[in-house]
């Protein structure tokens, strides 16, 4: 998700986001999951399904040791060809695992997930009483077909709804592009959070490519962005955004934590256009005192914005696998 309707409030500001030659483009942080998403997403169920149909029996077909971990990995590398080369300048970040302060965010896939498991009980109900009444003299078969395609067009999307890149999915990933020659980060958390850490000790220097508009907001360089509409690579230099956008470094830093994001919810009736106006009038020095300012207008407690204070403040993740981690908190040195 990232920080709700910053991109397109950018392109509604003018702000400047020139396309770049990918082929000239060295040293850069690739946040796999992000820009690729909605690709390894589609891939990911269609290989699933496709691994189902063989051998409908099982409810949920295991990819991490199947021949189905090996057909994804296959084609996110063909997708990463496309525009970068496998070589020690261009590093690939996979998500780790789950976060408590990502929970909001991960609720609401599952939330999704287990709407997509219920609708496919549904039709899958529906679909046996299609054919129990295939007997009946007094259907339509024609009628009768059109129904029967609906419903498995719907369910196959439901089904789809209901498969997650978990991970398990994600170590696959991250061991087989490996295995082709990517330089491949597993990070322990969450990617932005690894890059970001990353830029924090290299100020000024970091370039990500991501469609992840939080890394706007992670002390990045340079933000390489695929244009959802034409494909072709935007650029963002980070520094000159602020400088449109008239804010420093720490007001931008907090517009982030108080706008709707995978970690908080913004104040009923905010934007991150009002957010922006609030914390640009903030004259506190600091990230802390200008979010208290901004509380203090909005007559709110500033702890509702923990978990993204945790992320855009200091970069620190709770690791909700307690087998590898025992629950501890990680402000994670890269």
């Amino acid at each position: 998700m990232g920080i709700e309707n910053v991109f397109r409030f950018l392109e509604e500001k003018g702000v400047e986001a020139p396309s770049v030659d990918m082929n000239l483009v060295q040293d850069v942080e690739v946040d796999l999951l992000a820009l690729n998403f909605s690709y390894i997403r589609a891939t990911h169920q269609n290989i699933l399904y496709r691994e189902f149909r063989k051998s409908p029996s099982a409810r949920d077909t295991p990819i991490a040791p199947s021949t189905a971990s090996s057909k994804l990995v296959q084609a996110v590398h063909r997708k990463l060809l496309q525009t970068f080369r496998p070589n020690a300048s261009t590093r690939i970040h996979v998500d780790g695992y789950p976060t408590a302060q990502k929970k909001k965010g991960r609720e609401n896939r599952q939330k999704q997930r287990a709407e997509g498991a219920a609708t496919l009980s549904d039709l899958a109900h529906q679909i046996e009483q299609i054919a129990d009444s295939a007997t009946s003299t007094s259907v339509n078969p024609r009628a009768q077909k059109r129904r029967l395609i609906r419903s498995a067009r719907k369910a196959r999307t439901s089904w789809a709804k209901a498969r997650v890149i978990d991970t398990a999915t994600r170590e696959s990933l991250a061991r087989g592009l490996r295995e082709f020659g990517w330089t491949v980060c597993r990070c322990v958390g969450e990617a932005d959070v690894c890059i970001a850490n990353t830029a924090h000790q290299s100020p000024d220097n970091i370039v990500v490519a991501s469609s992840d508009s939080d890394h706007l907001f992670h002390g990045a360089k340079t933000l390489l962005r695929q244009d959802p509409r034409t494909r072709s690579f935007t650029t963002y230099d980070i520094q000159k955004v602020q400088e449109t956008l008239e804010v420093n470094q720490e007001q931008w830093a907090v517009a982030a934590v108080v706008t709707n994001n995978d970690y908080t919810k913004q104040v009923r009736g905010q934007t991150f256009a009002k957010n922006l106006d609030l914390v640009r009038d903030c004259d506190a020095p600091d990230r802390q005192g200008i979010l208290d300012q901004y509380c203090v207008r909005l007559v709110e407690d500033a702890h509702r914005y923990g978990p993204a204070m945790d992320i855009f403040f200091n970069r620190v993740e709770t690791i909700e696998d307690a087998a590898t981690s025992n629950d501890r908190n990680l402000a994670m040195p890269h």
